[in-house]
């Protein structure tokens, strides 16, 4: 039976996709018609409605996208030759919707994402590897999709990868997302497709680490059973919603976090590393996202359960509102 697109038809395709923020729904439901395209009503004089495969699924594929050149091998820390600069190409062949990454290394490493397409970049300062770079068997999925709009030209995204261990570091870095073909599909879809992901507000992806580390994103080394404060700033570009919480450390540590302003905490006492920060494989999740507005600080405050000297990499991963 022949489908008719309409105003409601549009409207239930965007739904259903907004709806699946990590895939796009296979099945929609609509209207029925007949050869003259008018709508089959029941008895009652009602549209019978019937599920059908979604159109834009013969145009949307997933899609990874490797580093030009492929692997890179960074030199021991302190050496020449110890960071790169990785340049992952999004082609003219369609828009792309970045939405995990995925890596292996020889070895911890720290990595600062920035799009110069839009001018913008995703975090604050470098983050560690262990922090945001999932596996295939866990991904880590990006808080909002991050979208390529290319528009008949080449995209790109530029990513710095710093070696922090005293050894080679072969790094494998994926981007990992969906590839929508537009000019591969009929009128119509391509309309439906470009109302669905693009030229409207949309937030966007971002990383945060405490404003004490150094270029490369490396935090000063905290005494055993020593006591400091990280202080995680908003800068006043965008409000910022955190969504989780990862950690890299070389011991546990003990840790409460609270706003500047409000003085409220985010527990009633002092927690354990483990029970409030995760990594990239299992980010600790927010049981609701917090809301920060721009130029606010928040606090945590960590100590050593150690009693050795410990390196910690906190990094927050969340939403940012922009007009795209």
């Amino acid at each position: 039976m022949p489908l008719r697109w309409g105003e409601a038809v549009v409207a239930d395709l965007q739904s259903a996709q907004e709806a699946c923020v990590g895939h796009l729904a296979p099945f929609v439901s609509r209207p029925l018609v007949d050869a003259h395209g008018r709508e089959i009503l029941d008895p009652s004089g009602r549209p019978i409605v019937g599920v059908v495969p979604n159109p834009l699924k013969d145009s949307v594929t997933d899609f990874k996208i490797p580093p030009k050149g492929g692997p890179v091998t960074l030199a021991a820390q302190g050496s020449a030759g110890d960071e790169a600069e990785l340049e992952f190409i999004i082609d003219s062949q369609g828009d792309f919707d970045w939405t995990h990454i995925v890596g292996v290394s020889t070895g911890g490493y720290t990595l600062h994402f920035v799009d110069p397409g839009e001018q913008r970049r995703l975090q604050n300062f470098p983050v560690h590897s262990g922090t945001v770079v999932g596996t295939g068997r866990r991904m880590f999925k990006l808080p909002e999709p991050y979208l390529f709009n290319v528009e008949d030209k080449e995209r790109r995204i530029v990513c710095r990868v710093k070696n922090i261990t005293a050894s080679p570091n072969t790094i494998r870095l994926t981007l990992v997302g969906r590839r929508y073909y537009i000019r591969d599909a009929k009128p119509d879809i391509d309309v439906l497709i470009g109302d669905s992901i693009g030229r409207r507000w949309r937030t966007n992806t971002y990383f945060l680490v405490p404003k004490e580390v150094d270029k490369f994103g490396i935090p000063p080394t905290l005494a055993g059973n020593g006591s400091a404060r990280r202080t995680f700033v908003m800068d006043n570009d965008a409000d910022t919603s955190i969504m989780k919480l990862m950690a890299v450390s070389t011991g546990a540590f003990s840790f409460r976090i609270k706003e500047e302003d409000t003085n409220r905490e985010l527990s009633n006492g002092t927690l354990h590393s483990d029970n409030g920060w995760g990594t990239a494989d299992f980010p600790f999740f927010l049981s609701d996202s917090w809301f920060i507005e721009r130029n606010k600080r928040l606090f945590v405050d960590i100590t050593d359960l150690t009693g050795a000297n410990n390196v910690i990499y906190l990094t927050m991963a969340g939403r940012r509102l922009e007009l795209r």
